[in-house]
């Protein structure tokens, strides 16, 4: 359930064609240099993907060391390898663009790869994987996505406003066994709002985290909010925070976040035993801070 190594590990993605880097331990010969002065080693750099525009959005790494990357492809011919869910790109759709998985071996190799999607647009923006090497993936899907029966929503909402480079989407959720051969569960999330999720977290009983924004929430369960800390949309665009049962049965509860304006750019998310942290852009003056070390708003958008 760790995003991180023992040893200095560094990735970056490049939005133009995915490509990953991992760094080895300081030395004094090498040629990247962190904000305490240590020189790192290159251990290895690789390109990932086909002829169209391939985008990493996230990446995680098991206790083994294992490096995952994920995101979006326009590629048809984009890395699969065989026996994974998924092995042949989707292009039946009008947006044809698919969400993909790669696992990366310590050194590089590429243990397994697939793609993930149906007719419509698909993208993963949020990745964790835990000690047993299961993954969690979240982002936004289309119509004819693979949700798996007794998921706790398996009907497409999608907007009543998409934006044209994507079409109609919701928000999903899936668990991915740790060899990339099946799907454990995939559920949508959302309604005829934008509902996409940008970040997921785990906790240690393997429950599902996500984090998300919403403009309208009439037509999302009620019983979601039972408990919520707040209820209504009271801007623009709030955060949408939500847990969900880690066998994808249910979602435990939800809770918008937010004040008169908008907070539903750059949602993030984390957990652990003390609680659940969100962090999230705002332009609301009157933005929730209970305890907080600054209760003003100091430009357009902190």
């Amino acid at each position: 359930m760790t995003r991180f190594s023992a040893r200095p590990v560094l990735l970056v993605a490049c939005l133009a064609a995915g490509f990953t880097l991992k760094c080895g331990e300081p030395s004094t010969g090498g040629n990247i240099v962190g904000a305490d002065s240590l020189a790192y080693t290159l251990r290895f750099a690789s390109y990932l993907g086909g002829a169209g525009t391939d985008l990493i959005r996230d990446v995680a790494i098991d206790l083994q060391g294992n490096i995952y990357a994920a995101g979006s492809t326009l590629s048809p011919g984009f890395p699969t390898t065989t026996g994974v869910f998924q092995p042949v790109f989707n292009q039946t759709g009008g947006n044809p663009s698919d969400a993909f998985i790669t696992k990366f071996g310590p050194g590089g190799q590429v243990i397994w790869s697939t793609f993930l999607g149906g007719p419509g647009y698909e993208r993963i923006y949020g990745m964790e994987v835990d000690e047993l090497g299961y993954l969690y993936v979240a982002g936004r899907a289309g119509a004819g996505f693979p949700v798996t029966p007794g998921a706790f929503q398996t009907n497409f909402g999608g907007d009543t406003n998409p934006n044209p480079a994507y079409g109609p989407t919701d928000g999903f959720v899936c668990k991915i066994k740790p060899d990339g051969t099946q799907i454990v569960f995939c559920s949508y999330f959302g309604n005829k709002d934008r509902t996409v999720i940008r970040d997921i977290a785990i906790d240690a009983n393997h429950d599902i985290y996500v984090a998300s924004a919403i403009h309208a929430v009439d037509t999302l369960p009620s019983a979601w909010f039972a408990t919520a800390y707040q209820k209504t949309i009271h801007g623009e665009g709030d955060a949408l925070i939500a847990k969900i049962k880690g066998d994808g049965s249910r979602v435990e509860w939800a809770t918008i976040l937010g004040g008169s304006k908008d907070e539903s750019i750059g949602i993030s998310i984390r957990v652990n035993a003390s609680g659940v942290y969100v962090a999230t852009s705002t332009t609301s003056p009157d933005m929730p801070t209970p305890n907080g070390f600054s209760h003003t708003l100091n430009g357009t958008g902190d």
